[in-house]
């Protein structure tokens, strides 16, 4: 796709770096939270760009028109990024929309990350003291 490709667990690794750095986290915290996020999202957006030039960028979202009644948001339904709550009987799961089933990393340092510090327990590209074991994206850690 080009060098401005990143893959989105590359991107989450960077993301976790940096939320997680021993000296804090740099990435919500102080003034850095708004600049170190504009400087992610273009990384991400330039990595959309690489895979299909004829998009213009990322969407905007307006979550002010969902906040009250996420459940009947047009983004979290299976148009888009599946329920806002996904599914109970599978360790809250998400099982519709384009990321249904879509299985976590469980090789982080393919993608650069430490997996001593960059995986959960059983092993997938979640945070240390994450308990899931689902092998899928979750609305809940």
């Amino acid at each position: 796709y080009g060098d401005k490709f990143i893959t989105y667990d590359a991107l989450l690794c960077k993301h976790y770096t940096v939320v997680h750095s021993l000296k804090g986290d740099y990435g919500h915290f102080g003034p850095y939270f708004l600049i170190w996020h504009r400087i992610f999202e273009l990384a991400f957006e330039d990595s959309l760009l690489a895979i299909d030039s004829d998009i213009s960028g990322l969407p905007y979202w307006d979550y002010r028109e969902d906040v009250d009644d996420p459940d009947n948001s047009i983004i979290f339904s299976d148009s888009y990024f599946g329920s806002y709550t996904g599914d109970a009987n599978e360790t809250y799961a998400v099982t519709d929309g384009y990321f249904a089933y879509w299985k976590v990393n469980n090789d982080p340092a393919s993608v650069g990350c430490d997996p001593n510090f960059f995986s959960n327990a059983y092993g997938y590209m979640r945070d240390p003291l994450s308990f899931t074991s689902s092998p899928y994206v979750v609305r809940y850690p």
